[in-house]
């Protein structure tokens, strides 16, 4: 999947096509973006070539949820 790819993608629901920012937009749903956004996060600062800037950007990412940033 690429970055992002959660973003436009459509998915069959109760035989209605539902777009995913839709659905992620409800507020029952707002743990789901959340998780999300922590991932995409996750995987960038693992994806990175620069092994200094991904420690950077780990340890940012560690640091704001430690502090309970959403």
């Amino acid at each position: 999947m690429k970055s992002g790819a959660f973003r436009g993608w459509k998915f069959s629901q109760s035989r209605r096509i539902v777009d995913a920012d839709q659905w992620c937009r409800r507020d029952e749903h707002v743990e789901v973006e959340a998780t999300w956004g922590v991932y995409q996060q996750l995987i960038t600062a693992c994806r990175e070539p620069d092994k200094a800037k991904g420690t950077t950007l780990m340890q940012a990412l560690i640091t704001a949820r430690a502090r309970g940033d959403p």
